[in-house]
């Protein structure tokens, strides 16, 4: 997962393996709707499913809003 650390806007995802391209729609998605990392973590993922591999992508993503000092 690639995405802007102060707006958690993702740019990019990398997934590799047997189910990739199952997987990577979901990160595709979210790219074009622009969503972020802290909006998708919010989201149900079923138990067990592959999916969840993107869902704890999205949990362990750190942003850090940009501090503008006046």
């Amino acid at each position: 997962m690639i995405y802007r650390k102060d707006t958690g806007e993702i740019m990019g995802a990398h997934i590799i393996g047997l189910h990739a391209a199952d997987l990577i729609q979901e990160a595709a998605n979210a790219i074009a709707q622009k969503q972020s990392v802290t909006e998708l973590s919010k989201f149900v993922h079923t138990h067990p499913t592959l999916s969840e591999v993107l869902d704890e992508a999205y949990k362990r993503a750190e942003v850090k809003p940009v501090e503008v000092s006046a």
